[in-house]
């Protein structure tokens, strides 16, 4: 278990350090982070992310304006 708590310590360290770098916050890069390259409906998306659809609108709004994700 140690093997899996540091892989996902470390996963986190790199996230936050590309949020930064992106100036997100450490919830829209893990946003950013779980969309796959063929898409996933904001449903889907919430439920994998364990967040309500609200909180999710908010982080992929302030990505699209980024111009780092679309909609369709």
């Amino acid at each position: 278990f140690k093997i899996v708590e540091n892989y996902l310590l470390n996963t986190l360290a790199i996230i936050k350090k590309v949020a930064i770098e992106l100036k997100l916050t450490q919830s829209q890069a893990l946003c950013l982070n779980a969309i796959p390259f063929n898409g996933i409906s904001q449903a889907d998306l919430a439920k994998k992310l364990s967040i309500d659809i609200s909180t999710l609108s908010r982080n992929l709004n302030k990505l699209i304006l980024q111009n780092l994700i679309f909609k369709e």
